[in-house]
């Protein structure tokens, strides 16, 4: 028989959550929201990334 604190694990490590706020006129995210940090990004008007900002939630 499988501990429960084990399957508890097991079943949170499946569940990830990440959720991704896209520019509404490109193709490309300006935040990414995950469970332990959130990123947001900056671009150029040519669509290059010019900053890449992480923090810890």
């Amino acid at each position: 028989m499988i501990n429960s604190q084990v399957l508890k694990l097991i079943f949170n490590a499946l569940l990830y959550y990440l959720e991704v706020q896209w520019d509404p006129d490109r193709f490309l995210p300006i935040k990414v929201i995950e469970p332990n940090r959130i990123t947001v990004y900056s671009y150029d008007n040519q669509g290059r990334e010019l900053t890449r900002q992480s923090t810890s939630r």
